[in-house]
């Protein structure tokens, strides 16, 4: 099994370097290599113990990276080697705003903000899985990744 880096959060006021199971590509997925990531406030928060996470879990949720690995049904959208930016939140793709292309709103039951708080997110150093419909847009050309990642 294939390991890489992760920032893990191990309980209030306590993170942890950890070698953690890299991710494969599943049905609607697409493999992202993080490139850079923010430090939230809702990460902040979450470290001083304000809102409730389980211990053993990555947090991180505005990534910008490229596309290691991508699942063929995604081809359409995107392509290995491209430049993106995932957002802060998992849609559902089933409640009335992702049926209605309003991802960032989403409110259905398995979707809304889970990267870093219900699922692993993006302080991951190597590589991370990604839903597909999750990522944003193409990250702009000339704009470093670390810019790119405010725009998440």
């Amino acid at each position: 099994m294939k390991t890489m880096n992760a920032v893990v959060f191990c309980g209030k006021d306590h993170l942890r370097m950890e070698d953690v199971p890299r991710p494969t590509a599943g049905s609607g997925d697409a493999i992202v290599r993080i490139t850079a990531t923010t430090i939230c406030g809702t990460d902040v928060h979450i470290i001083g113990g304000k809102y409730p996470v389980q211990p053993g879990l990555i947090l991180g949720h505005e990534p910008v990276g490229i596309i290691d690995e991508l699942d063929k049904d995604l081809e359409d959208e995107f392509e290995v080697g491209q430049r993106v930016i995932v957002g802060a939140t998992t849609p559902c793709g089933q409640c009335f705003y992702c049926l209605n292309s309003d991802h960032s709103r989403c409110g259905g039951a398995l979707g809304g903000w889970r990267f870093g708080h219900t699922i692993n997110g993006a302080w991951r150093l190597t590589e991370r899985s990604t839903p597909g419909w999750a990522i944003r847009r193409s990250s702009p050309r000339g704009v470093p990744a670390e810019r790119s990642a405010c725009v998440g």
